[in-house]
């Protein structure tokens, strides 16, 4: 399918659909070539947030069992 008739199909105007299509490549490369520091700096609390509920829940079951 051709963006004119995707475009025709959803009644918008062609240039619109492009304009949306070249900024979401524009984001998606931008996302690929830079790493997002979020992310990163987010995953070792994360983890040890995990290990935490582990070791609990596990107490938990042996409290129980």
């Amino acid at each position: 399918m051709t963006i004119a008739h995707i475009a025709d199909e959803i009644g918008l105007k062609r240039e619109t659909l492009r304009n949306w299509i070249r900024k979401d490549d524009d984001a998606r490369s931008a996302s690929v070539t830079t790493p997002d520091r979020s992310r990163a700096d987010t995953s070792a609390p994360a983890k040890e947030n995990l290990e935490q509920e582990n070791e609990r829940l596990r107490a938990q079951v042996a409290e129980l069992t």
